[in-house]
């Protein structure tokens, strides 16, 4: 089953190869732009509370995510010699504070 181009669940490999898929069939081409901006996070104050699943959750969507949806447009814009990468990210990044200690 093809997922809807306006949502993928970044967490999953297979849904951000079928974007590239689907994008391609509809354009021609991987995308020029590449915005990559899905966070995740939950209030977990103390290290030694997060359980490991929530840990690779975490990692799987707001590191290899990015990962991934650079790797699907990295060769196009190479061979083209242009295109943009932008990543986002939230104020927990930069210092944790409430949000917890992981990020």
């Amino acid at each position: 089953m093809a997922v809807p181009l306006d949502f993928v669940d970044v967490s999953s490999p297979e849904q951000i190869s079928s974007l590239f898929q689907q994008i391609e069939a509809a354009h021609g081409h991987p995308p020029d732009i590449l915005i990559s901006n899905a966070g995740y996070g939950k209030r977990i104050t103390n290290v030694w509370e997060i359980p490991l699943e929530e840990f690779d959750r975490m990692v799987a969507i707001n590191l290899r995510a990015s990962f991934l949806l650079v790797k699907g447009v990295a060769e196009h814009m190479k061979n083209q010699r242009w295109g943009r990468i932008v990543f986002m990210s939230s104020i927990a990044a930069y210092g944790g504070g409430i949000n917890g200690c992981r990020e």
